[in-house]
């Protein structure tokens, strides 16, 4: 059964300064882990680090399923046993799996359409729901790469104790791997959030209440959208005047606006356009795609610096948008020399953190 289209692009995980563990989604509920580092860098520190990372990414933000891997765990080998990893990674060992197609952990069958066909006739995706041990699958392919079973036996004789011990290390474990999760999140958000509602008609202003709401849930600064319908950005007297009183009403909450006003000529309007920078009190203002629309882009530009915006130093910066996701990003930074980018990092219609993620490691290179 091949695949219908290329997978989706999960989330990519740097392995230090030696390449990446990919996660893609080829089918529902399907993720395929992959790798580009040197062969034996399965045996370091930060490969295994980095292991543990992308599997508690798949175990926390995805729901149950089937765990795809080229190599179903990393391994000790006899004649190249790494002592800095040894040292790092107590306890680290391998043994037979025998549970791996029971848990819907696969080991690669040969090509992806041979593991898929695998994966459907045995239908390992209904079965890892959410694993035939009561854990999920990806908990039992961390708990054979990186348990701790022999520390505890060695404290504890009696089954109960051993249990009781499993259970606590377990949950030691899962908060590890939230922390974990949180740190690389951090390195890989978004630095700010432009809020809009009505996004098929190309963003319009939001309603009040739902600005408060994300203000008070995220960390980042927000950015509203001052526009009073879709369409063309040549406004009424009165669609103006409801732009001005969603700036004052906007300003406790908004770090920063993003709007566009354009003359009957499409020119960009100085006049209107200095008019709501001024009501903005110094706060961050973006000129948005009613820039695309003007028949001179150096003539917009330099309007649009008259009408007062600037970023730091002074200097105005571009913001490339449009169709911008995580598997382009990087032909565009390198074609346009960009500092900055805008994607709604949609996925299936809604939002997507892993999207964000992933166009956050691609534009970094």
């Amino acid at each position: 059964m091949a695949p219908e289209s290329t997978p989706d692009l999960l989330f990519k995980v740097p392995i230090d300064q030696t390449g990446n563990i990919v996660c893609t989604r080829p089918q529902d509920k399907i993720y395929l882990l992959t790798w580009t580092s040197p062969p034996d860098n399965r045996l370091r520190t930060d490969f295994c680090q980095a292991l543990l990372l992308a599997l508690d990414i798949v175990e926390q933000r995805y729901p149950p399923g089937v765990l795809i891997t080229t190599s179903g765990i990393s391994k000790f080998y006899s004649n190249g046993l790494d002592l800095e990893h040894a040292t790092y990674t107590p306890h680290f060992f391998t043994e037979s799996l025998p549970w791996m197609p029971k848990e819907g952990v696969v080991d690669a069958l040969g090509g992806l359409p041979e593991t898929l066909s695998f994966v459907d006739e045995l239908k390992l995706v209904a079965k890892a729901q959410p694993g035939m041990s009561g854990r999920s699958v990806y908990s039992e392919l961390k708990r054979e790469m990186y348990r701790q079973s022999l520390q505890l036996l060695e404290g504890f004789a009696d089954e109960d104790g051993r249990e009781f011990a499993r259970i606590a290390a377990e949950k030691r474990d899962r908060e590890a791997g939230e922390r974990r999760i949180r740190e690389w999140e951090g390195r890989t958000k978004a630095k700010l959030l432009e809020l809009c509602e009505n996004y098929d008609a190309g963003g319009i202003s939001p309603n009040l209440e739902w600005l408060q709401q994300v203000q008070a849930e995220v960390t980042i600064p927000v950015y509203v959208m001052v526009r009073p319908r879709g369409g063309d950005f040549n406004y009424s007297a009165d669609e103006f005047e409801q732009m001005r009183r969603s700036v004052e009403d906007f300003e406790p909450y908004a770090d920063g606006y993003v709007f566009g006003i354009l003359d009957v000529c499409g020119h960009v309007d100085v006049e209107r356009t200095a008019e709501l920078v001024r009501l903005a009190r110094g706060k961050p203002c973006t000129f948005h795609r009613a820039f695309d629309e003007t028949p001179d882009l150096f003539d917009a530009l330099e309007r649009v610096v008259e009408a007062g915006f600037q970023s730091a130093q002074g200097r105005i910066d571009i913001i490339v948008g449009g169709g911008v996701r995580s598997h382009n990003i990087g032909l565009l930074r390198t074609d346009t020399q960009a500092r900055l980018f805008h994607s709604a990092a949609i996925d299936e219609g809604t939002p997507s953190e892993q999207e964000v993620a992933s166009l956050k490691v691609a534009v970094q290179g």
